[in-house]
């Protein structure tokens, strides 16, 4: 991934998903801030996975979050035995509705999962 300057387009989520947080287009974009934070805080995921992260924003399994305007995807992974089996990525309703943000992305262990599953159970409109 080149310099980059201002927020990226990294991927579409269903336009459903986006209905659900109120947002007007289903594009996600990614800002640098949050592209070097990812990078500190979960060194283990290349860089390059952020390119085009369209195959997990495609994902069924969408919860609520308790903030406004928030939402997590998460996603069945392969990876390498005993490593986490899913990928977990916040997205955040922004700017009065007119994009929606990364703001997290990482492996998710069963337990999170299933604690995220029991305190989320429908998305949750903006305020």
């Amino acid at each position: 991934m080149g310099e980059i300057v201002g927020p990226v387009l990294i991927g579409r989520v269903p336009r459903r998903h986006a209905a659900r947080v109120a947002a007007r287009h289903p594009h996600v974009w990614l800002s640098r801030e949050t592209l070097l934070k990812q990078y500190a805080r979960h060194p283990d995921i290349p860089l390059s996975e952020y390119e085009d992260l369209s195959w997990a924003f495609a994902s069924d399994l969408i919860y609520g979050d308790k903030r406004a305007g928030r939402f997590h995807i998460v996603t069945a992974v392969t990876r390498d035995p005993g490593k986490p089996t899913h990928f977990k990525m916040t997205l955040k309703n922004v700017r009065n509705s007119e994009r929606l943000f990364l703001i997290s992305a990482h492996d998710l262990r069963p337990a999170s999962l299933r604690k995220l599953v029991q305190s989320s159970k429908e998305i949750r409109p903006p305020s």
